[in-house]
C-alpha cells in the first residue's frame, strides 16, 4: 500500500472528518513518510523508529485529543494490548480514528496476506462480513463483533464504519495490487473514548 494517508485526504475533506474528530493535539501511528496534517491542530508522528506501536511506551495518560492510524494496526503482534494502549493516551471524549485493509477486497481472504507480507508482514486481518469462526483465527476480527468488544473493553464507543473503496476496480484480476495505484481497499474505524 502507498500514501495511504494522503490518497484518503481528499475524502476525510467531503466527510467533514478534520472538524468532527481529527483536531486538536493527535498521535499519528504508523505515520512514517506519509504523516496526517491537520488543519486546526499539531500531530505527534510514531513510526518504528520511536518504538512499538503495540505500547506507545514514553507517551503520557490523556495526552491526545485524538489518535490516528492509518494501515498500521493489521502489522502488530498484539491487537488487543496495542488497542488498551492507544485508547490510555486518549483523552476522555478523544476520538480513534484507523484505517485497515478489507479482507475479503484486499487480501482475497488469504492468509498470510499475498500483498502484507515481508519482515513487517500482516499478523490479523479485518472484516466487515467475515466472522472469526469463518476464518478460523483468533488474529480475524469482524469490525462489528469482536473489534467493537474489544474497543468497549477499553472505554471506546464505536461511532462510525467505513468501507472505503475509492478507486476501486472489481474487475481488476486478484493478483493486483490496487492500492499499488490510487485505490483504496480499507475499512475505517472511528471510535470514542468514554471516560
Amino acid at each position: 500500500m502507498s500514501k495511504e494517508t494522503s490518497k484518503s485526504e481528499p475524502y476525510r475533506r467531503l466527510q467533514n472528518d478534520f472538524e468532527l474528530y481529527l483536531h486538536g493535539k493527535g498521535l499519528d501511528i504508523g505515520g512514517g513518510p506519509d504523516p496526517l496534517v491537520v488543519d486546526n491542530g499539531s500531530v505527534d508522528v510514531w513510526d518504528l523508529a520511536n518504538g512499538d506501536a503495540t505500547y506507545l511506551n514514553g507517551i503520557d495518560d490523556n495526552k491526545y485529543d485524538f489518535v490516528y492510524s492509518s494501515h498500521c494496526l493489521e502489522h502488530l503482534n498484539d491487537i488487543e494490548v496495542a488497542i488498551k494502549n492507544w485508547s490510555r493516551v486518549l483523552k476522555r471524549y478523544g476520538y480513534l480514528y484507523i484505517t485497515i485493509p478489507d479482507f475479503a477486497l484486499y487480501e482475497k481472504c488469504q492468509f498470510p496476506s499475498v500483498f502484507g507480507a515481508g519482515p513487517h508482514g500482516h499478523t490479523t486481518t479485518f472484516s466487515l462480513d467475515i466472522n472469526r469462526s469463518t476464518v478460523n483465527r483468533s488474529t480475524h476480527f469482524n469490525i462489528l463483533t469482536d473489534f467493537r468488544e474489544l474497543l468497549e473493553r477499553n472505554a471506546i464507543n464505536l461511532i462510525d464504519v467505513r468501507l472505503e473503496l475509492g478507486g476501486y476496480n472489481f474487475i481488476i484480476p486478484n493478483s493486483v495490487d490496487q492500492t499499488l495505484g490510487n485505490a483504496q481497499i480499507q475499512i475505517c474505524v472511528i471510535g470514542k473514548r468514554i471516560v
